[in-house]
């Protein structure tokens, strides 16, 4: 991000790392690997949020508490 594009609120810490990095990925990963983490949970989450989805793909037993 650019700085111009950041300004907003106060300024509490610069962080030098990749948002990848953060989530436990590194450079060796392959990006569509990435991409296609993120769409497919996108898209569970997608179904838990509808409890006939969720059943039909079989998955209803995710969204229920212990």
């Amino acid at each position: 991000m650019r700085p111009e594009e950041t300004k907003w609120g106060d300024h509490l810490v610069t962080f030098e790392h990749d948002h990848l990095e953060m989530a436990g990925f590194s450079a060796e990963h392959y990006p569509a690997n990435v991409y296609n983490l993120v769409v497919d949970n996108i898209r569970l989450n997608e179904v838990l949020g509808n409890e006939e989805e969720a059943q039909r793909f079989g998955v209803d037993h995710l969204s229920k508490g212990p």
